[in-house]
């Protein structure tokens, strides 16, 4: 699994405009995995195939020790 996080800088102008802005996210994040995946330095294999979950900005990540 690939995880792409969103700055806290421009998280308000991505809230404002999701329509694009998730699919320009998405445009990218696709393009960086077709790039890298046939290389043998990353993964070396054949295309993955793509999900996309957005999660809310205010999720909190919470470790108990």
């Amino acid at each position: 699994m690939i995880t792409f996080t969103i700055p806290e800088q421009v998280r308000g102008v991505i809230r404002n405009n999701q329509r694009v802005s998730y699919g320009a996210m998405f445009k990218a994040s696709s393009g960086v995995i077709k790039k890298l995946t046939p290389d043998e330095k990353y993964m070396g294999g054949d295309l993955p195939g793509f999900l996309n979950n957005g999660l809310s900005t205010t999720l909190q990540v919470v470790s108990i020790l």
